[in-house]
């Protein structure tokens, strides 16, 4: 009797939602969800985009990023890095990874450093912040902030105009920092800078800001002095891991 109802149990199936759930991972807490938003439009050439990527990758071997994120509450963050151009031009290049030491910051710079340019288009500055916003939706770490971080050399020309998306972001205490690129062909709206730019419409929520690279000779130097200062606002570190 024991034995036939043994051999009924092993021919049934088990439900998909149980075979899930008895696998289920705990969720990793961070200390802060970090989108990077890079624009890669047409006016960026080649040269400047792979000075952008490669900016982007010694950010996270440098080792004063890295122990700004060590000091943070959880000792680490979450970092996603996208491209964008055009309203319909998003491309995710790393997805989400957990940064928390050098092996997890020379993951992303490995990633980063190979690999083409997705595209190049207009520039939606609109669009790139709702993408962002989804990005952050789809988080899997538990963050205690969330922050978006857009770089970019010139005012929107596609799609939605900015502000309403800034603001909706500000609505639930996304942060959005800017990194305007100033330089030769930086193309913000008439009678403007393109920081100027950026701080009217771009970054928004609590203690947000905008810190530009003159040019991108400075860019590497610019991006990580903002990633610093962006994680460091964050908490001190009061616990362990």
């Amino acid at each position: 009797m024991l034995l036939g109802a043994a051999s009924a149990l092993a021919g049934t199936a088990i439900p998909v939602g149980m075979r899930r759930s008895a696998v289920a991972r705990p969720v990793v807490p961070v200390s802060c969800a970090l989108v990077l938003a890079v624009d890669v439009s047409s006016s960026i050439d080649g040269e400047h985009w792979w000075l952008q990527r490669k900016g982007y990758a010694e950010a996270f071997l440098h080792p004063q990023v890295m122990r700004a994120i060590q000091d943070t509450p959880k000792r680490r963050i979450a970092v996603s890095y996208f491209e964008w151009s055009g309203a319909n031009s998003q491309r995710v290049i790393v997805p989400w990874t957990v940064v928390g030491s050098e092996e997890g910051g020379g993951g992303i710079a490995d990633t980063l450093l190979t690999g083409r340019r997705p595209f190049e288009g207009s520039t939606a500055v609109g669009a790139t912040l709702d993408f962002a916003m989804d990005q952050l939706t789809l988080c899997p770490f538990a963050a205690d902030q969330q922050v978006i971080d857009v770089s970019g050399d010139g005012g929107n020309n596609d799609g939605p105009e900015p502000e309403a998306e800034r603001d909706r972001a500000a609505r639930t205490n996304i942060r959005v920092n800017g990194l305007p690129i100033d330089w030769a062909r930086s193309h913000p709206p008439m009678g403007m800078t393109i920081g100027e730019y950026y701080r009217a419409s771009v970054i928004g929520g609590p203690n947000a800001f905008a810190m530009p690279a003159v040019g991108f000779d400075s860019f590497g130097y610019a991006l990580a002095a903002k990633l610093r200062r962006e994680i460091a606002a964050l908490p001190a570190a009061t616990e362990s891991a």
